[in-house]
């Protein structure tokens, strides 16, 4: 039986959360791509909307779609484009998966930014013909790995808060999460913080709220910074206590993957950061989608 088109790909080593680099793909080619962003002001040639040879394409579909047995099925890879931004534009509201907008990647000693209003479909057909070669297929390295569909996924998990809640934490988060980054941020410029989550007695507009506050960590944050970062999130909800709210006596405020049980976080939700993304210190949104 003759392997579909998908599975040849994938067989190749195309996957979720590997790249190749721009270049090897031809100018042409890829000003035919930018056809397929959902966008229609984003699909015309510019200097902007240009897939230049230093981009790296990442995939971000899963496997099982691109290893799909019918290509009928399936026609279609979702890549995004990270394009080199320079060390000044980095944002640590853009990493570590926190805005579903941008996501901000370092590769090489390069770091690289896409936005998900560049993200592009490409047929499988046109892929098996341009990617012939597994050796021009990399990688990327493991916490990004991770961060890939994380990033995807968030824009359709993401829930509101209410707007008077909001009022209260975000300006609370401008002056805590800077620190909040520094603590946890680890040796390879990842993060300890895997998800910040919150518990409300309601999602409606009201004038006070019953909540507790929650950083989910990875497995191997050491116990000092584990400490250091219940502290700051104990801080951020002393100052929501102090604005008339109500926080859980038995709050944990952290505690590492390995140790939370499914059930303890269906309690919460997970919170949107995009504010903090798209502060003043990160202009440059894009188009509303």
């Amino acid at each position: 039986m003759t392997p579909s088109v998908g599975k040849i790909l994938y067989n190749r080593g195309l996957k979720q959360g590997v790249y190749f680099n721009a270049s090897i793909i031809s100018e042409n080619e890829r000003g035919q791509w930018i056809e397929t962003r959902s966008q229609i002001s984003l699909r015309s040639i510019s200097k902007t909307n240009s897939i230049p040879d230093s981009a790296l394409i990442i995939v971000t579909s899963q496997d099982c779609d691109i290893s799909c047995s019918n290509d009928e099925l399936d026609k279609c890879i979702e890549l995004a484009v990270f394009k080199k931004i320079k060390n000044k534009k980095k944002h640590a509201g853009n990493q570590f998966v926190k805005s579903v907008k941008k996501l901000q990647i370092k590769v090489n000693e390069q770091w690289y930014e896409a936005k998900v209003e560049y993200i592009i479909q490409i047929e499988k057909t046109k892929l098996v013909e341009i990617l012939t070669n597994p050796d021009d297929i990399y990688p990327l390295p493991k916490a990004h790995h991770q961060s890939i569909p994380l990033w995807r996924a968030n824009r359709y998990l993401r829930t509101a808060l209410p707007d008077n809640f909001n009022q209260k934490l975000y300006p609370i988060f401008e002056i805590e999460l800077p620190e909040l980054e520094k603590e946890s941020k680890r040796s390879d410029n990842t993060s300890y913080i895997r998800a910040l989550y919150i518990k409300l007695n309601s999602f409606n507009e009201e004038e006070h709220y019953y909540f507790e506050l929650f950083a989910l960590l990875t497995f191997d944050t050491p116990n000092q910074i584990l400490s250091n970062i219940q502290d700051i999130i104990e801080a951020i909800s002393d100052k929501l206590v102090d604005q008339g709210y109500i926080d859980n006596d038995n709050a944990i405020y952290a505690d590492r993957d390995s140790s939370t049980y499914v059930s303890y976080l269906t309690h919460f939700v997970k919170i949107n950061l995009d504010h903090h993304s798209l502060a003043s210190s990160d202009n440059e949104v894009g188009p509303t989608l």
